[in-house]
């Protein structure tokens, strides 16, 4: 079992600026001993094994899952290529920056291409003066300024989804109990075309949950795939429009709310401010709810809603005089991403970051 919070993860908000008001007592953990047994194999094993050109493997399903445990074990992820990647984000602000108000130096890691998915763009008209980097078909720069602020990011790593075990019904097909009641999943019927080969048709399974990702038939049991910010797609989209247009930390934190992705959203202005937020929707789970681990889907173990913006982690203008993040922890008690191969722990690279922009000027 993976640790939730690791008290020596360095963190990109400085311990003496603020910590997590939220804390996790493991103890109280109530919810392992209610699972049924797992014995099939970890889903993210499944995945397409590459190589470190990045071209698919041809492996049997026992060694691709060998396979990509070698690689989490060697280098911490696979990632795009076969080969781990982590994004990083340096912000200094006007007191340590030299013959500079501000400085952002946005290191994104999305993997490698050719040719490349993300490209530079100007976007001079109909209200937007900006310029920038962003992946092909954003409706907004991901990464960019339009001459009084400048933004970017990395990917945040936040736990905003969780995996409800299901009970199935053994006399009606496609019934699942929840709050006392057995309820009728939705299905959907998708059609999959094939080059060279034959479509494929499948049925999608839901609950009140999520979309069903896995079938258990010796427990009876489904499990669900419950996300935060499902149904803010296109919300989130238009707030990485909409900050485009701030002026200032206030209207930019607007849009930084409505981004309901866990992303790390970075801040700089003319005048020397810095700011950085840890964006996203986060459940507001039960007492006692392990997040690493699946939770009964009977109905008591439902999220209350999701957690307010003002809990979400954030930092203007630190006493540090800088922000660095590389893929790490936000602030000091938040809790780590259940992901299977991704842990917050002793970030040598970040810390060399910080041993640097703690020098007098950069």
């Amino acid at each position: 079992m993976k640790w939730l919070v690791n008290p020596s993860a360095p963190t990109t908000i400085a311990v003496q600026e603020s910590s997590y008001p939220l804390k996790f007592n493991q103890q109280n953990s109530q919810t392992a001993a209610l699972l049924p047994r797992y014995d099939l194999p970890a889903p993210m094993l499944d995945r397409p094994a590459k190589g470190a050109d990045g071209a698919l493997l041809a492996l049997t399903a026992g060694k691709n899952r060998e396979t990509i445990a070698a690689q989490f074990a060697q280098g911490g992820a696979n990632g795009l290529a076969g080969y781990p990647t982590t994004s990083n984000m340096w912000v200094i602000g006007k007191s340590k920056a030299q013959d500079a108000k501000a400085i952002m130096v946005n290191g994104p890691q999305f993997g490698w291409y050719a040719p490349a998915y993300t490209y530079g763009i100007g976007l001079h008209g109909a209200g937007y003066d900006v310029t920038g980097n962003t992946p092909f078909a954003y409706p907004g720069l991901v990464f960019g300024h339009n001459g009084v602020i400048s933004w970017g990011s990395t990917a945040g790593f936040g736990d905003d989804v969780d995996i409800f075990a299901e009970r199935l019904s053994a006399e009606k097909p496609g019934y699942y109990l929840h709050n006392g009641k057995w309820v009728k999943m939705l299905s959907r019927e998708e059609t999959i075309t094939v080059k060279n080969g034959q479509a494929e048709t499948f049925t999608v399974w839901r609950t009140v949950h999520g979309n069903i990702l896995q079938t258990d038939q010796t427990t009876q049991t489904a499990y669900a795939k419950s996300r935060a910010w499902d149904g803010k797609e296109v919300a989130s989209l238009l707030a990485w429009t909409h900050q485009m247009k701030a002026k200032n930390w206030q209207e930019w934190t607007q849009q930084a709310a409505k981004q309901a992705l866990t992303i790390n959203w970075y801040y700089a202005d003319v005048n020397g401010n810095i700011g950085y937020v840890h964006t996203g929707a986060y459940p507001d789970r039960q007492s006692g709810h392990d997040p690493r681990l699946p939770v009964p889907g009977t109905g008591k173990w439902d999220w209350k809603g999701l957690l307010p913006f003002e809990m979400n982690p954030k930092v203007y203008n630190p006493l540090s005089g800088y922000i660095a993040n590389w893929n790490n922890s936000p602030q000091k008690d938040y809790p780590a991403s259940d992901l299977f191969a991704f842990l917050w722990g002793g970030q040598i690279a970040l810390r060399r970051s910080t041993d640097c922009l703690s020098k007098s000027h950069a």
